[in-house]
């Protein structure tokens, strides 16, 4: 879904940008397809490739993309700490690592001292989970424990209750879709009365997600705001809605301002007389 939303973004930011281009899209399914679907859209000739895959696959791909002579761009949710420095690669995450460290100093320095962590077994891969407990020890925290969630059973009643025993002060959930808003529901049936931060990943569902962790009382942080001000968000909203009704999320904004970021590399590649394979 968020992959579909940042195609439509994409080609709203190149409409917007008053570039004629041709988008190709390929899904990646598994967590190690990217390197082959980007070596099948590569062999279709492009000039731009565009990828929204795990930070572990992006060193082959950008290999790949210098040996083409293939413009990279990244567009990913940026929740895993990129392990090489992309050489010749525009990278315009949505910063969830960066967020989820921000995070964890917040609540560190506003909510209380003391963390205690519930992770959904799915979601524990994401660097997000580390950097929030960075942030909140960097602001002189103490993390008290963790509980996992999800595995063979949902585990749900148990990990609060772990929660609550703990005393923590704050409880920092790290969870995608719907599982976000279970784990936070469990936490305050059992009783649990700390303050309740979740991962900015738990962004993704959609407004009814975001809705309903709110009502519980949860803090978040992201690089993106749902109440944007700034014109670009602004005119992707009045499109968005024009075109497909509703409203853009984070996905679709990231679509929408990497368009814009490649439209303005390509005028300026045209203007120093360069094609774009230059």
């Amino acid at each position: 879904q968020g992959g579909q939303r940042l195609l439509t973004g994409l080609r709203i930011g190149f409409a917007k940008a008053g570039d004629r281009v041709v988008v190709r899209s390929r899904s990646v399914s598994s967590p190690t397809g990217g390197l082959v679907e980007a070596e099948a859209v590569l062999s279709g000739g492009i000039d731009v490739l565009v990828v929204a895959v795990a930070a572990t696959e992006l060193p082959r791909i950008a290999a790949l993309c210098r040996t083409r002579k293939v413009a990279l761009v990244v567009a990913n949710s940026g929740a895993q700490v990129l392990p090489d420095s992309l050489e010749g690669a525009v990278v315009n995450s949505l910063q969830v690592w960066q967020s989820a460290l921000a995070m964890g100093g917040f609540a560190a320095r506003r909510l209380g001292g003391s963390l205690f962590s519930i992770v959904a077994a799915p979601d524990a891969g994401y660097d997000s989970v580390y950097a929030a407990h960075r942030g909140f020890t960097g602001a002189g925290g103490r993390v008290l424990g963790r509980a996992v969630t999800h595995e063979s059973t949902p585990g749900l009643l148990e990990a609060a209750q772990a929660a609550r025993a703990s005393g923590a002060a704050v409880v920092s959930i790290h969870a995608t879709g719907q599982r976000a808003v279970q784990i936070a529901k469990a936490c305050r049936a059992a009783g649990v009365q700390a303050a309740v931060v979740v991962d900015p990943l738990s962004l993704e569902p959609g407004s009814a997600g975001r809705v309903e962790l709110a009502r519980l009382g949860a803090w978040t942080t992201s690089a993106w705001a749902y109440d944007q001000q700034n014109s670009q968000a602004r005119d992707l909203a009045r499109a968005w809605k024009r075109q497909i009704g509703g409203r853009p999320d984070a996905w679709a904004l990231l679509g929408h301002d990497t368009a814009l970021l490649i439209s303005e590399g390509a005028r300026r590649v045209r203007r120093r007389g360069g094609g774009m394979r230059s």
